[in-house]
């Protein structure tokens, strides 16, 4: 008969997962910022002019800077009526469900 009681706590595994955590963070983030840096040059080479580039970086770095916002205020309001981030994400998720079950019967 086998015993299915946890197994006691290992500080070497748990080290291990962690670097590993670690290391593939570290090459997503210089994936991301590799690809992010070279967004202008890649236009320029298709032949946009530097307005194009600049509008399209900078239309890029206000959306992401909005979504931000957004976040950090619902965040905010959610923590500030004792609410949790996930029961308010998911009373919204039923909103938006609910609107497109009722667009799709129409």
């Amino acid at each position: 008969m086998t015993s299915s009681a946890p197994q006691p706590f290992d500080r070497r595994s748990a080290l291990a997962f962690i670097v590993a955590i670690g290391v593939v963070s570290l090459f997503a983030d210089m994936a991301y910022e590799g690809m992010r840096a070279i967004t202008g040059p890649f236009l320029g080479l298709l032949g946009a002019s530097a307005t194009i580039v600049g509008i399209v970086a900078g239309t890029g770095e206000l959306a992401g800077y909005l979504l931000r916002l957004v976040s950090e205020t619902s965040r905010s309001a959610a923590a500030r009526t004792g609410r949790s981030l996930w029961r308010a994400t998911r009373s919204r998720w039923r909103r938006c469900r609910s609107l497109q079950s009722r667009e799709v019967g129409r």
